[in-house]
């Protein structure tokens, strides 16, 4: 996820990592300052090996991080805008 958002980062730009604690959770934030995920592309980005015009839009990386988290009793959000996507995952504590 990290890797993902050097990728989609400007040159020169912020990325943002975040670990606090939410109840019984450790909840891991990631900022990127990004051109962000299309829209319609948004609610298939946990696909494996999606493509869209001939081109891969998605790979193994994030339905594998949703499937890991969601198999350890936690989540796996992403949030995108034309300015940035935010990821954040969440793991329970031991």
């Amino acid at each position: 996820m990290i890797s993902n958002a050097i990728n989609a980062a400007p040159p020169g730009s912020t990325i943002e990592l975040h670990l606090s604690k939410r109840g019984e959770e450790a909840l891991v934030t990631i900022k990127d300052q990004g051109s962000g995920i299309d829209k319609e592309l948004l609610p298939q980005i946990f696909e494996r090996f999606r493509f869209v015009g001939g081109k891969p839009v998605t790979g193994l990386g994030l339905p594998l991080a949703q499937r890991l988290s969601s198999m350890h009793g936690g989540s796996l959000e992403i949030n995108s805008s034309p300015v940035g996507t935010e990821t954040r995952f969440s793991l329970p504590l031991a």
